[in-house]
């Protein structure tokens, strides 16, 4: 079993947390001020929607998902995209496995894309 976030850690686009251009929240905040929507939290060595995401664009629904993207990671991973964590089904013919995170808000469904490649 590997936990995503043995990955994120190590990153700090996800450490940061990683911002979007929305429009909402109390200042409108544009440039170098966007909100960081998601980021990686050490505690539950998680990716984690942020406090603020949650008070301005999810008060009904607010989630993360985690999914396979493509044949080859589809049939080499399986995925437990609640506890952010995936393990190999098979031996893998590749090393370059391509993971979707949905970020589903009461306002918009959004997409992330990642590889785990070999390194």
């Amino acid at each position: 079993m590997y936990k995503f976030g043995d990955y994120f850690k190590n990153h700090n686009f996800w450490v940061n947390g990683c911002s979007w251009d929305v429009y909402g929240g109390p200042k409108n905040l544009t440039g170098k001020d966007l909100p960081v929507l998601i980021k990686y939290d050490f505690a539950t060595n998680k990716l984690v929607i942020t406090d603020y995401a949650k008070k301005y664009f999810g008060k009904r629904r607010c989630e993360l998902k985690f999914q396979p993207q493509g044949n080859e990671t589809t049939a080499g991973l399986e995925i437990d995209s609640d506890e952010q964590t995936f393990k190999l089904k098979v031996v893998p013919t590749t090393t370059n496995f391509q993971i979707k995170i949905d970020y589903n808000t009461d306002f918009s469904n959004q997409n992330l894309f990642f590889r785990i490649v070999e390194g």
